[in-house]
């Protein structure tokens, strides 16, 4: 039987990905490691006890999350096939592996119509939610070490939360059975609320919480009800069954709606995104590369999961028209903006609907350039709020008014910032550049009309906006009262920073690097 798993796993899903996926994770893990073990020697020339009890309270929670993002793939994998009795491998598109579990003397049918495999236990792994994976690994451990710079120890609910969200967000792109990713989605949504309450220290914090929990709730009710008439529908719980049954074009037409603004109060879709602005406002670095990076992402990969469920055609002309207005609503928001976080989170607001467009056009064949797009985005806005989160310890505010001349008051900071533009405006050999490249070229394929009119807007005038808030910011005149810093958190920053600012040219020269993870070479 292992034999025979081998001889399928070396045909179908090519041994040679697996051998460059842990390559490269390896290669990662080792860049990390210098990059932490430099910040410890910075920070052991620190007289203050309480500093250095906090910063290796930060370390061993960056290994720890570390240490248990690979630890939770190894197990996830391996211990699935040499635990239970018997399994079976069934292949279907993006070259997936579903290890279906049958027990031989235990009879457990929770969740499952068919009376043959527990599909509550389903693992399904495919080249897609590796990439997502890979990506959760990558930034679990950068937001826990900005999490750090911002909360003591005695936050231990906080870490708790984290923590928990942390391994059900991998447990939730493994599973397969469509009810168990439904629970606990839902169940991630409310350890979200739970930690935005908590960083909470003003008003508007708690606000914003409240604000969250209202769409999220709203977004709940859609996907629970798309979930229960699609099991109904079907009779079937798992993903890889339910797309056995056909179902009609109505059926699948209102199933998709559901789905659609169900996700997209999570996912920032217009006219749903209101909540996301004013939480980043409010909450800390940490959190805002959480709620841009994570939580996005996990929308993202629940609507994509439902989208391979039902036809991909009828969401075109839907998705099409959201983008549009949502394109359109951002960039005379934009004007008014003085919050430096909030025209970050304006701006990602635009891009992820620009993702959407991306994935909708073309649905099978475009989900390479889809993931050059993701990592793009995810990589850019950590930088810029990690650069924000710099120029707020200097000067004590992000408003665009008090704050002025970074690259004369604070020349390194300034460089950073203005690369870091750089790379969230997908110019030339970025990473987000391919993936937009992409999207442009698909649109005008398909819709030129409209693919026109949102270049135009998107190229032009969002980005001359967009460069004349920041160039007041940057080449301003400075002000000569300046807050100086003196914690060793803002050499970190600045090296944190760098060194993600290098990964994302890196894989902007070289995108192949993630391309090969799902079968595509430039």
């Amino acid at each position: 039987m292992y034999h025979f798993f081998f001889k399928k796993f070396y045909i179908f899903y090519d041994l040679t990905f697996l051998l460059k996926f842990f390559f490269f994770c390896t290669i990662l893990f080792l860049f990390v490691l210098l990059f932490f073990l430099f910040f410890y020697k910075l920070q052991i020339q620190s007289t203050l006890y309480e500093e250095l009890y906090l910063y290796k309270f930060k370390l061993i929670s960056f290994f720890f999350v570390s240490f248990l993002s690979l630890y939770f793939f190894i197990c996830t994998l391996f211990l699935t096939l040499f635990w239970f009795h018997n399994f079976y491998i069934d292949l279907n598109y993006l070259n997936e592996l579903s290890f279906r579990i049958k027990f031989k003397d235990f009879n457990f049918f929770l969740f499952n119509w068919n009376n043959d495999y527990c599909s509550l236990f389903l693992i399904s792994i495919n080249k897609f939610n590796i990439i997502f994976f890979t990506l959760f690994c990558f930034l679990y451990p950068i937001i826990f070490a900005l999490i750090g710079n911002d909360y003591t120890v005695l936050h231990y609910r906080f870490y708790i939360y984290k923590y928990l969200i942390f391994i059900l967000s991998y447990y939730l792109l493994a599973t397969d059975n469509i009810i168990l990713f439904y629970i606990i989605y839902e169940f991630i949504l409310i350890l979200v609320f739970a930690v935005m309450y908590l960083s909470s220290n003003a008003r508007g914090g708690v606000e914003a919480a409240l604000f969250f929990a209202g769409w999220a709730v709203l977004g709940s009710i859609l996907v629970g009800l798309g979930v229960v008439n699609l099991v109904v529908l079907t009779n079937q719980s798992s993903f890889n069954l339910i797309t056995l049954n056909k179902l009609t074009h109505n059926e699948s037409y209102y199933l998709y709606l559901l789905f659609f603004f169900g996700f997209g109060t999570k996912l920032s879709t217009w006219p749903f995104w209101y909540w996301l602005p004013r939480a980043h406002v409010e909450v800390s670095t940490g959190m805002s590369v959480f709620l841009s990076c994570i939580l996005i992402k996990l929308s993202y990969y629940g609507l994509i999961k439902m989208q391979f469920l039902l036809s991909s055609e009828i969401s075109l002309n839907i998705c099409l028209i959201v983008t549009f207005l949502c394109v359109i609503d951002i960039v005379f928001r934009l004007v008014n903006l003085k919050d430096l976080k909030a025209v970050i989170a304006y701006s990602s607001v635009l891009h992820t609907n620009l993702l959407l467009a991306l994935v909708h056009l073309d649905n099978f064949k475009i989900m390479n350039w889809t993931i050059l797009y993701v990592w793009g985005h995810s990589l850019a806005t950590t930088v810029l709020f990690i650069s924000v989160n710099l120029i707020e310890a200097r000067y004590g505010s992000r408003n665009i008014i008090q704050v002025a001349g970074v690259w004369y008051t604070i020349p390194t900071v300034g460089y950073l910032t203005l690369w870091s533009l750089i790379s969230f405006l997908d110019l030339p050999i970025t990473l987000f550049f391919w993936g937009e490249l992409w999207l442009w070229v698909v649109m005008l394929n398909n819709l030129p009309l409209i693919a026109v009119q949102i270049i135009f807007i998107c190229c032009v005038i969002f980005v001359c906006i967009f460069f004349k808030i920041w160039w007041g910011v940057l080449f301003g005149v400075p002000d000569i009262y300046i807050k100086k810093v003196t914690s060793n958190n803002y050499i970190e920053l600045i090296i944190l920073t760098l060194w993600l600012l290098a990964f994302q040219f890196l894989l902007g020269a070289q995108p192949s690097i993630l391309t090969s993870f799902v079968g595509y070479i430039f």
